[in-house]
């Protein structure tokens, strides 16, 4: 099973999209019913992110990944 977490459905008539620009974390999530639709965007910096994603994981060995993640991100 292949399992994409770029994109993907969100029950019958969602979506989302997950995407990383100029490095900013982009989450896309949309709706359409037919007769009606919306969508929100959230745009949040990937360092701010990573850094608040490593203060909720106990002990240090994520630190140091989120370090490698943070220097491939600015490239």
């Amino acid at each position: 099973m292949d399992m994409d977490i770029k994109e993907g459905p969100l029950g019958s008539e969602g979506s989302y999209e997950i995407d990383l620009i100029e490095g900013d974390l982009v989450v896309k999530v949309s709706h359409d019913s037919g007769g009606a639709s919306a969508g929100i965007e959230l745009k949040i910096k990937a360092e701010y992110f990573l850094d608040k994603l490593a203060k909720k994981i106990p002990g240090e060995i994520d630190d140091a990944i989120f370090a490698i993640i943070k220097s491939a991100i600015k490239g």
